[in-house]
C-alpha cells in the first residue's frame, strides 16, 4: 500500500468513522511507502482518539512506516510500539 498525499482525504473521512469505537487497530503492515502528509494525518488521528477515549493499537506497521516516523520524530506520538 502506498500511502501519500493523494490518498490522505480518502482515509481522512475513514479514520474519522473510527473515532466512534472505544478501540481501533490499525493495519500498516502492507504499507510500502508514506509520506510525511500521511504520518501528520495519522498523529492527528492518534491525537483526537486520545481526547475522546479511544484506545489506538497498530498491527504490525511495516518497516517503511516506522522508519520514516522516526525520521520526522513520531514513532512514539504515533504510538508505533502499541502493538495489538
Amino acid at each position: 500500500m502506498i500511502q501519500d498525499i493523494s490518498t490522505v482525504a480518502d482515509v481522512q473521512s475513514d479514520l474519522k468513522a473510527l473515532l466512534f469505537n472505544k478501540k481501533v487497530i490499525i493495519d500498516g503492515e502492507q504499507v510500502e511507502r508514506i509520506d510525511a502528509a500521511s504520518l501528520q494525518l495519522f498523529y492527528s488521528f492518534v491525537e483526537q482518539a486520545r481526547e475522546k477515549g479511544v484506545d489506538i493499537a497498530w498491527h504490525a506497521p511495516s518497516d517503511i512506516l516506522r522508519h520514516n516516523a522516526k525520521l520526522l520524530g513520531m514513532e512514539e506520538a504515533l504510538q508505533l510500539n502499541n502493538a495489538a
